[in-house]
C-alpha cells in the first residue's frame, strides 16, 4: 500500500497527501465524490481500513477510497461537539467537554468523562465505599462521588454538613 496522510483543510475540505518515495514529489489531492454535507465543515479526520472517517462538530462521514464515495452522515455523541477522532480498535471521539466516547454500531458510549474535577487528592483518600453503583471517596473532611458507568466525578457531597467519619478509622477525616 501507499503511505498517505489524510487531512482537513482550514476550509473543512478533506484531502490526501501521498508520502513521496525516493525523489518523487508529494501528491496533494482533495477527496472527491458525492458529498452531501450541508451541515458544517469537517474539523477532524482519522483513517479506517477502507478509507477515511471525517467529522463535523456533530456528524460522522466516511470516505471509501476504492469506491471514491461517501456514506453518512451518522450522528456523533449526543449533545457533544466533536473536536478529534481516532480509529484504534473502534472509533473514538474526543469532545469539547473533554469527554472521550467510543462508537459501537452507531451508538456512542462514554469511555472517559471529565465531569467535576477531583476534589480529594489520591494520597488523601482515607476510605472508600461502593453504594448502588457509585463509589464514595472520603478524605480531608470531604466526600466525593465517582460514577464508574459514566467515568466521571460528581461534586462534593452536599449532605456532608459535618466532618466526614470513616467507618474504618472512626475519627473525623482531616
Amino acid at each position: 500500500g501507499v503511505d498517505a496522510l489524510y487531512f482537513v483543510t482550514a476550509d473543512g475540505a478533506p484531502g490526501r497527501a501521498v508520502v513521496p518515495v525516493g525523489d518523487a514529489p508529494a501528491q496533494l489531492t482533495l477527496l472527491t465524490g458525492d458529498l452531501r454535507v450541508g451541515s458544517g465543515r469537517f474539523i477532524a479526520a482519522t483513517h479506517s481500513a477502507d478509507g477515511m472517517i471525517f467529522a463535523t462538530a456533530s456528524e460522522i462521514w466516511r470516505y471509501d477510497r476504492q469506491a471514491r464515495g461517501w456514506t453518512g452522515p451518522a450522528s456523533g455523541p449526543k449533545g457533544e461537539a466533536i473536536v478529534a477522532l481516532e480509529q484504534a480498535d473502534g472509533l473514538f471521539a474526543r469532545t469539547q467537554s473533554g469527554r472521550i466516547f467510543r462508537e459501537n454500531n452507531g451508538e456512542w458510549s462514554t469511555v472517559l468523562g471529565r465531569g467535576d474535577q477531583v476534589q480529594i487528592p489520591s494520597a488523601a483518600i482515607d476510605d472508600a465505599v461502593s453504594v448502588e453503583g457509585a463509589l464514595y471517596l472520603a478524605g480531608r473532611g470531604r466526600v466525593q462521588r465517582y460514577l464508574p458507568d459514566e467515568a466521571q466525578f460528581s461534586g462534593l457531597c452536599r449532605w456532608c454538613a459535618r466532618p466526614a467519619r470513616s467507618p474504618a478509622s472512626g475519627p473525623p477525616l482531616q
